[in-house]
């Protein structure tokens, strides 16, 4: 592995990572150099910028994984061999693997549903590749385009083709790249973003520079949004007073997911009740969720709010944000699996022929008919969410003190 850290300045705990792998099965132009190199340029960039006396509010660190095609092995050893440290001060991962593949196809994104509106809110900022739109707009007309002629290389876009999209489509954080032990290991956020999908030259002598140059993308176009999108996700990440994760979007998604566990309760013909305390934990999360949302837009609008006293207070509200996320945690692991330790995504090795991953200690128990794990679970279910809830609530107490106006 080699990684790179700059310090933050006001929030140095807090640590924001960039990732790529540098190792490639052959040639590897699109699996990873394609990443590599993009995120080479943004280290370049943020090199540059500290030269000049620049330093981000919270650390960055900028990794490039060895061993990737094997098994995940570098990102996978660095975060078991620092999970202590990591489980302090990670803040979110923001992974790219191979990023240009297919520059015809849409982007895709994957990430945790409390990086959801950053990812959209950043790609607005961004230039497309053509540089006569935002990739933004970029990214929903290619969205639209490829429900049109459906999925041709297991890229597959949700919802009737007769209502086109408006926002575009950001799915779960997937389990796979070296986000994968940020995230299922020690319950970070995490990501991973690439242009195309299955492609046929992948893992072979043809995935060469002559084959990037000539048929993917001549002028290093993709390339160049690639290198921008991480980069200012990065930067947004670490030098936003308050830090960018939106709970919201985590309890919407825990929501959904737990509408589909209630369903497949009714499939099995389980009893219901087993599930309420569980239910009744999401609702206060999900209120306390609207409720900070509410009071930070609120007060982030305000024009009189007072600038002096923003820095320590936002660092506090920050690192209740950050841990709400971290809340999502067991640290005996999941069922009969103590390597998996996040609640929220989990492969479904455990369970043969489950494609669901989402909720997966709640889940397995239930498909297994194991009802005394499944009391368990939703007894650590129950007090994660609760803990969540407990972190947003400090968190909007901080921001209600911090709006009041100041004596004169």
């Amino acid at each position: 592995n080699v990684l790179v850290r700059i310090p933050g300045r006001e929030e140095p705990e807090s640590w924001v990572i960039l990732s790529n792998h540098h190792d490639a099965w052959i040639y590897g132009a699109g699996d990873p150099s394609s990443g590599t190199a993009a995120l080479l340029e943004t280290v370049r960039a943020f090199g540059r910028m500290k030269s000049l006396g620049w330093q981000p509010r919270r650390t960055l660190v900028l990794a490039f994984w060895d061993a990737e095609e094997m098994a995940l092995g570098g990102s996978t050893e660095w975060a078991e061999d620092n999970a202590e440290i990591l489980r302090r001060k990670g803040t979110a991962v923001i992974n790219m693997d191979s990023v240009v593949f297919n520059g015809e196809r849409p982007l895709y994104v994957g990430a945790s549903p409390c990086l959801h509106r950053l990812f959209r809110e950043v790609a607005a900022d961004v230039p497309g590749p053509d540089g006569k739109e935002s990739l933004f707009a970029a990214w929903v007309r290619l969205q639209n385009s490829a429900r049109e002629l459906g999925s041709v290389d297991a890229f597959e876009i949700r919802g009737s083709p007769s209502e086109p999209l408006t926002d575009p489509q950001i799915d779960d954080v997937p389990l796979g790249d070296d986000q994968t032990p940020f995230v299922e290991f020690l319950a970070l956020p995490g990501s991973d973003m690439y242009y195309g999908a299955d492609y046929g030259m992948y893992h072979s002598l043809y995935e060469n520079r002559h084959w990037m140059e000539t048929v993917v993308d001549p002028q290093f176009r993709h390339h160049r949004v690639m290198a921008e999108f991480q980069g200012r996700l990065g930067l947004r990440l670490a030098t936003a007073p308050l830090l960018p994760l939106e709970p919201a979007g985590t309890a919407a998604a825990w929501e959904r997911a737990f509408g589909d566990l209630r369903a497949r309760v009714a499939e099995r013909q389980a009893s219901p009740r087993l599930l309420r305390p569980v239910e009744r934990a999401l609702k206060r999360f999900r209120d306390a969720a609207r409720a900070f949302a509410r009071e930070r837009d609120e007060t982030l609008t305000v024009e009189s709010w007072p600038l002096r006293p923003i820095p320590d207070r936002l660092a506090s509200i920050s690192r209740e944000i950050a841990e709400t996320e971290k809340a999502f945690f067991s640290e005996g692991g999941l069922p009969g699996d103590r390597w998996h330790r996040g609640l929220w995504v989990a492969p479904p090795r455990s369970v043969p022929g489950l494609t669901e991953e989402r909720l997966p200690g709640l889940r397995w128990p239930l498909e297994l008919d194991q009802e005394g794990v499944l009391l368990s679970q939703v007894s650590l279910y129950t007090q994660a969410l609760d803990e969540a809830t407990s972190h947003l609530h400090r968190a909007q107490g901080l921001l209600t003190i911090t709006s009041r106006p100041a004596m004169p």
